[in-house]
């Protein structure tokens, strides 16, 4: 667990230990040393990743591939490849690690290929411990039809 200082002791104490540590520590303001000025804050091992989910219209039929080039760059920087079966029975395809405001992707199925850019990609940030605890991660969504 990781833990945190720097908030007022009132602001975070709660049930009976509020009540002990207000009686202990009544003349915080007025008795230096009563530790009055921070607390320990627990932080949870949650965790979580960065990255861009690629919403498709549908499940595809079959084998596809999501690929993702960055800022306008012609080589390929992320790739998704489903080969078939049960695995691939999904319409959402998550690049952990891919956080960048600017991105085409290009989707393959057995139908085909559809490439569509994204200029402005906007992430949000997450924080499954609290905004005062790590980790923070950044995450996005986008839509694409699948190729016709």
């Amino acid at each position: 667990m990781k833990v945190h200082q720097g908030h007022t002791l009132l602001a975070r104490l709660t049930g009976a230990y509020r009540r002990g540590a207000i009686a202990a520590c009544a003349s915080m303001f007025l008795v230096p040393g009563c530790g009055g000025d921070t607390i320990t804050r627990v932080c949870t091992a949650a965790g979580c990743s960065s990255g861009l989910t690629v919403q498709l219209s549908a499940i595809p039929t079959g084998a596809f591939t999501v690929e993702a080039f960055i800022d306008g760059r012609p080589q390929l920087q992320y790739v998704y490849r489903c080969d078939g079966g049960i695995a691939c029975r999904t319409s959402a395809v998550f690049l952990e690690g891919l956080v960048t405001s600017r991105v085409t992707l290009r989707v393959t199925t057995v139908q085909g290929t559809r490439t569509v850019e994204f200029p402005n990609v906007v992430y949000i940030d997450r924080y499954p411990n609290g905004r005062d605890c790590d980790p923070r991660c950044a995450n996005a969504t986008v839509a694409v039809d699948l190729p016709v």
